[in-house]
């Protein structure tokens, strides 16, 4: 982050307390950063947003504890930005040591593509958080992050910027850096496809931007996903969804009829 030599750059930690030496990283810093704290944070979304209450930027981007910005990114963004514009740049996914393992471009143009989490979402097109930026007051006009989201918020956030008509542009450079490794809170597999299913279920159900074909279309596509992976078919099995968690795809089938 802060090899980004972009010149106008401010940098808010929020931290939730921890105890693992991070403290010590961060005070090795302090004096090039804009702000920073730790301590009890009401979870991850209810930190995003006290830290972005706190920025005065016009635009915005939040880069978890274990990944990384794409070297030189930001200059590259500042030619393009453009109030109600999101940028979403290439992603590298990396293992826990920094290796490579892809990289990452996704598919999603409009809000219809967003809830097709058959054919898009879960076929490699979804966004990867950290190779996003966004309009600190396309930020605000959505109301900030759901605080009693803790797995699937920004799927959520991005559903909102396109309800307020947000423009989504995709450029062909990388921007972010997502680690991937067992201790993140993606790799909990089955509580993050119940929310991003329950989720998906609710913004299609309450949204107005979709034609009456386009949000039948959407359940049935959802439906289908949930019983691709319930009768033990379809690209889901590479999750691993735990058997037990049949009983919780019933019961969202039946709550979605």
């Amino acid at each position: 982050m802060l090899e980004q030599n972009y010149p106008n750059l401010e940098y808010i930690i929020q931290d939730g307390g921890s105890k693992d030496g991070s403290l010590d990283i961060i005070r090795r810093y302090e004096n090039k950063l804009t702000f920073w704290e730790s301590g009890a944070d009401g979870g991850q979304s209810a930190a995003i947003n006290r830290g972005f209450s706190r920025a005065a930027g016009d635009y915005f981007m939040w880069v978890n504890s274990d990944d990384q910005l794409a070297v030189g990114c930001l200059n590259k963004l500042a030619d393009i930005l453009q109030p109600g514009r999101v940028v979403v740049g290439k992603c590298q996914i990396v293992d826990r040591q920094g290796e490579l393992i892809e990289k990452w471009q996704s598919r999603v143009n409009t809000l219809r593509d967003l809830l097709d989490l058959k054919n898009v979402w879960y076929d490699k097109g979804c966004i990867i958080q950290p190779e996003t930026i966004f309009p600190a007051a396309l930020f605000r006009a959505a109301g900030g992050l759901n605080e009693a989201n803790h797995l699937t918020m920004d799927f959520e956030l991005w559903a909102a910027f396109f309800e307020l008509d947000a423009e989504f542009l995709h450029v062909p450079f990388e921007v972010g850096v997502f680690r991937r490794h067992e201790l993140q809170k993606v790799a909990c597999t089955d509580a993050v496809f119940r929310s991003l299913c329950d989720t998906c279920s609710k913004i299609i159900t309450t949204t107005d931007k979709l034609t009456r074909f386009e949000r039948n279309e959407l359940k049935r596509g959802l439906k289908d996903l949930i019983y691709a992976q319930q009768y033990g078919t379809g690209r889901l099995d590479s999750l691993g969804l735990a058997t037990a968690f049949k009983k919780v795809l019933r019961k969202f089938l039946n709550a979605t009829k």
